[in-house]
């Protein structure tokens, strides 16, 4: 155990004992008689429950903020005249006097009014989608568990966004023409290293965290905030569930899995607990489809989640969350010269505490955490196993006490690790268990430091600014970044706006790409330049959005015939997104939206030719021409509801392979043609589902539901291999032919 280790790891026992202190100390002071308290609701012009008021005391540092359903709780500590202030980014601050007496509750609610102004004031997101329950989101948690095809997985819903293309029917979030490690992933505050389940180079079967876990997400595909670095393209920032307000309990029973959870408020707004697991077993699934034997070890795999959630004082909350989740799968995969069947074991665990606290206009999030990755593979003779860290302190400030405008700064440390054993073949394109293999037992690991300092201005009623710069250093590149980020935003009418926004966004390598032997101590920073413009319309039930966008990417990570790796890539991404959405779910009879995409995408890629590399400037692996998403859901029949998702895209381009040249042992190695100068054929699916909501009794709901994926059994082809010669190709077809699956869900409220 390294250094740093041991002091995380003293750091999170000692607040581990704190919580645990809490939990004992809280329940007596509860029972202490004579509270003095003052409570109420807060709520925007129109009646609805405004979240993240914030409730304070004039003059002091006791107050609140106001939860979901807009209630705050305040406990004073001596009686008297006092003046609660209320106030809220976009509305006039409110004020009233109270006259506290001891060890009573007094109730007091606030209406904030929306600043007066010739047009309603706007929020700068430069094309940021999120699901949630707050004001102005695209998808709740429902919506993602109710989109027909989305597998209930955050990742495979956001899919049906513009600006993210299908590569396949994995969950893998490749945005505008960017890799799909060109993401970055944030619970928390706390980097997730390996956000999805089953991992292949396309991202994953499945995304890693699963929806109800969380009461929130930030997507963003370009020109997002200073807040978030190393990352090119885009990035998804989640917000785990808070304090629970109700014994909740719930259960799945699904043709592959087996899951319960629940959620216990052990004293109410002081000390609460949430908790679940699930056991996937898809054997049975897959016997009834008629895939049993596709499988020599069918998907299974076990995940489990508990978190506290303690607020010891006013303003004062302490989160610690932890997830693990473990799978394995083995695929028969067929080789030029063998039978093979890939087999994968992996293990992911997140560990974060977060501290939050508020004074008076001070927000401020603080997190410890550590993510543990193993995945254990194999594939004729490959045998790899890989371990990840990652070990991260974060801290975020938010400062609202000027009039129009609202100061972020925030700065993190990271340490991050590979450490791979095992054996790798010769030449990477031979696997075959009687061919050259070579042992390694290596370990990489890279230090980062990084900061930021970003305001947000209301210039004029009509004008909005966001400017922010952020700086990171990471020891291996020994080279300071900066990156200017701004947003501009204009309020053309009461619900649409023009917006504006560009920024420069780098990445580092890998850890294990800076290692001597077959990467490069001396690589650089990898970086892109985003400009974005767009224009989004929304109303009552409509929402329109419309953007065009232009990326370009210098220093590139790309292999080199001479150092193995070098900085020495470049390419360029543009193109337009569409997305229009009616209703929400439920709300209407009938809700859905429609997202297209275009894109082209091109990069330098290395081509190996007879012993040497030659470079060519052609359409990248990602460049999907054309993505279009119709997602549709109706209440057909009482509580009885449907819906269906369409999904068509341009084949992805793929380079082929022309010949082979023989090579020892009898086997040959490929020539490959141009880069990517061919295409797969184009993609269409058509999922449905419907489901029946029955209720019980009060605040129970059980909800029966089934879904056919691929409705019209097509044959999408994902991939081409080849004979031994490499002289015939056949296609790969998708293991996704047409699926039934059903299940039941029951929700208990106590």
């Amino acid at each position: 155990m390294t250094h740093l280790q041991c002091h995380i790891k003293r750091a999170v026992s000692f607040i581990i004992c704190g919580i645990v202190v809490i939990a004992a100390v809280i329940p007596m002071q509860a029972q202490q008689r004579g509270q003095t308290v003052i409570k109420g609701i807060v709520l925007n012009e129109k009646g609805k429950p405004l979240h993240l008021a914030h409730v304070m005391v004039e003059g002091t540092s006791n107050g609140d903020v106001s939860n979901r359903e807009g209630r705050f709780q305040i406990e004073m500590p001596s009686s008297g005249s006092v003046v609660i202030v209320v106030s809220m980014v976009g509305y006039a601050p409110a004020k009233e006097e109270v006259n506290v007496e001891a060890a009573k509750t007094v109730e007091i609610n606030f209406q904030l009014q929306r600043k007066q102004a010739k047009l309603d004031e706007t929020t700068v997101t430069a094309d940021a989608f999120t699901t949630g329950d707050t004001e102005g989101v695209t998808l709740s948690p429902t919506e993602v568990v109710t989109t027909p095809g989305a597998a209930a997985d955050i990742f495979r819903s956001l899919q049906t966004f513009p600006g993210v293309s299908n590569m396949d029917e994995g969950s893998g979030l490749f945005v505008r023409g960017g890799d799909v490690s060109e993401v970055s992933f944030v619970l928390d505050q706390a980097p997730v290293i390996h956000p999805y389940k089953y991992e292949r180079p396309t991202g994953g079967v499945f995304g890693t965290i699963p929806p109800f876990l969380v009461s929130g997400t930030y997507f963003s595909t370009g020109g997002f905030s200073a807040k978030y670095g190393n990352a090119m393209s885009a990035v998804l920032a989640m917000e785990s569930k808070g304090m629970p307000d109700a014994n909740q309990f719930d259960a799945n029973i699904g043709m592959a899995a087996l899951s319960a959870g629940g959620a216990v408020p052990i004293v109410p707004d002081k000390l609460g607990v949430r908790f679940s697991g699930n056991r996937s077993l898809s054997q049975f699934m897959f016997k009834v489809n008629g895939l049993a034997d596709d499988f020599e070890q069918a998907p299974m795999g076990a995940d489990g989640n508990f978190s506290i959630i303690a607020k010891p004082y006013q303003g004062t909350t302490i989160k610690f969350f932890n997830y693990v989740n473990s799978s394995r799968v083995g695929v028969p995969v067929p080789q030029p010269s063998f039978d093979a069947t890939y087999r994968s074991k992996e293990q992911n665990r997140l560990h974060n505490l977060q501290w939050k606290q508020l004074w008076s206009n001070w927000l401020v999030k603080t997190s410890a955490s550590v993510n543990r990755y193993q995945n254990d593979r194999q594939l004729g003779g490959l045998d790899l196993n890989e371990a990840d860290r990652a070990y991260k302190l974060r801290s975020d400030l938010e400062f609202s006490g000027f009039e129009n405008m609202i100061w972020y700064a925030g700065m993190e440390w990271g340490r991050f690790g590979n450490e791979f054993t095992g054996q790798l073949p010769g030449d990477e394109d031979i696997l075959d268990p009687t061919a050259d293999f070579y042992t390694i037992d290596e370990q990489y690991f890279t230090k980062r430091l990084g900061g930021y300092l970003e305001s947000e201005y209301q210039l004029l009623p009509q004008w909005k600014l966001r400017l922010g710069v952020r700086m990171d250093y990471e020891n291996h590149a020994k080279e300071w970044t900066i990156d200017p980020r701004i947003s501009l935003q204009y309020q053309v009418a009461n619900h649409s706006n023009i917006r504006l926004a560009s920024g420069r966004y780098h990445q580092y390598a890998e850890p294990f790409q800076y290692n001597s032997a077959t990467g490069n101590r001396n690589l650089g920073v990898q970086q892109a330049w985003h400009y974005i413009a767009g224009y989004e319309f929304k109303k009552s039930l409509f929402h329109v959005r419309m953007e065009g966008y232009y990326k370009s990417y210098d220093d590139l990570i790309i292999e080199d015939e001479q150092q193995n790796l070098s900085n020495t890539g470049y390419g360029e991404a543009y193109g337009a997104d569409f997305f229009f959405k009616y209703s929400d779910f439920m709300r209407t009879p009938f809700n859905g939206w429609i997202s297209y995409s275009f894109l082209r995408s091109k990069r330098l890629h290395p081509r190996q030719k007879s012993g040497s590399i030659d470079y060519e400037y052609a359409p990248s692996a990602f460049d999907i021409t054309h993505n279009l998403n119709v997602v549709a859901k109706a209440r057909l029949v009482d509580m009885l509801t449907g819906g269906f998702t369409y999904r068509y895209s341009t084949g992805r381009p793929f380079t082929p392979v022309i010949s082979a040249e023989p090579a020892s042992g009898g086997y040959y190695l490929p020539v490959e043609g141009s880069v990517h100068s061919q295409r797969l054929p184009h993609f269409h699916r058509l999922d449905l589902n419907l489901s029946y909501y029955w209720v019980p009794k009060q605040n129970w709901s059980v909800i029966f539901y089934t879904s056919v994926s691929n409705v019209l059994d097509r044959k999408n082809v994902t991939d081409y291999t080849y004979n031994n010669d490499y002289s015939q190709r056949r296609p790969i077809y998708s293991d996704y032919s047409r699926f039934v699956y059903a299940g039941v869900t029951i929700n208990l409220e106590l």
